[in-house]
């Protein structure tokens, strides 16, 4: 069992984000079919999800890494 190391705040830009996905191969290579649909409707939702992405393999990392 992994023990936690430490605990840290993630801070993103929405709006370079949202930029980020109006190039389609950004937006086709991170997000899944079903949060491109929500995010066309919600753009400040790409935001969320990519931080939320990055977090788990930021875990992931850390898990394989012991």
């Amino acid at each position: 069992m992994s023990e936690i190391i430490g605990i840290g705040t993630d801070v993103i830009e929405i709006d370079r984000v949202i930029s980020y996905c109006e190039k389609n191969s950004f937006f086709n290579k991170y997000y899944t079919e079903a949060e491109r649909k929500i995010i066309e409707k919600r753009k400040n939702r790409a935001a969320t999800n990519f931080a939320g992405k990055e977090a788990v393999v930021q875990q992931a990392t850390l898990i394989r890494s012991d």
